[in-house]
């Protein structure tokens, strides 16, 4: 079986694939810290319960936090006997990457191209909503032309309650209506459709930008599932597209 990682800056996720399937999904907090902690989370679904790690063949890791890699570089090879394979813009991807420095570019958004060009045909956009809100597009010849990058929910919600003195932290969440009548019910739905129109906004100027008007969208990320259904520019919900695309081109 092949077990991809995907490292981001709010949480850590973890798929165990056979072939194509994706067989089990797991989740640890990002703010984790050692390789033991990590284990504890997942060495039961991964191999037997004392921790033999022997379902798992191959690993591949997408990471945008270098001091993790580091944990589950250690991980793989101390639990589960194996040197992961660590996503880069040199790794084996198959597509061209239209980035001015590719080096910069996140192994996340690597892996969602990788995905969505394959599970999805391409043109396509990707939206992966988490930490930060990323746009990457996949031109007509299937190669990654470029994308904005976005403060994402959580990271301009934390902004708003740290620098307004009278205003405090709030649960993201669809509210029940927009117009608010008091503040943290304000709040909720300042930073819900906000986020909303933002995203749209930027699909629709990409599709312009691009000619790609019937370019597929797909969501993904941390709150996709929370933001996605919303929003009328997106096509497709896949929350673990990054997962999907670490499987597609390592295993």
């Amino acid at each position: 079986m092949f077990l991809a990682i995907n490292i981001g800056n709010s949480a850590v996720k973890f798929g165990l694939f056979e072939g194509g399937e994706l067989l089990e999904v797991m989740t640890a907090p990002s703010s984790t810290k050692t390789v033991e902690q990590f284990w504890e989370i997942v060495k039961k679904p991964l191999g037997r319960p004392e921790g033999g790690g022997a379902k798992v063949g191959k690993i591949g890791i997408a990471s945008v936090v270098p001091v993790l890699t580091e944990v589950f570089t250690r991980l793989s090879e101390m639990h589960l006997s194996q040197k992961p394979h660590v996503l880069s813009f040199d790794s084996p991807l198959g597509f061209q990457i239209k980035y001015d420095d590719p080096a910069q570019l996140g192994a996340d958004r690597l892996a969602n191209a990788a995905a969505a060009r394959t599970i999805y045909g391409y043109p396509a956009i990707v939206v992966d909503i988490g930490t930060a809100t990323t746009f990457d597009v996949i031109d007509e010849n299937g190669d990654f032309a470029g994308g904005p990058i976005a403060p994402g929910p959580v990271t301009s919600a934390e902004s708003l309650f740290e620098k307004a003195a009278r205003l405090f932290p709030v649960r993201i969440e669809k509210p029940k209506r927009l117009i608010a009548t008091n503040t943290a019910d304000a709040m909720k739905a300042g930073i819900y459709y906000g986020n909303l129109g933002q995203i749209d906004y930027i699909i629709s100027r990409l599709r312009s930008e691009t000619g790609d008007y019937y370019a597929k969208v797909i969501a993904t990320g941390g709150l996709a599932e929370l933001f996605g259904p919303e929003l009328a520019g997106v096509d497709v919900i896949d929350p673990d597209l990054t997962l999907r695309g670490i499987n597609l081109i390592f295993a």
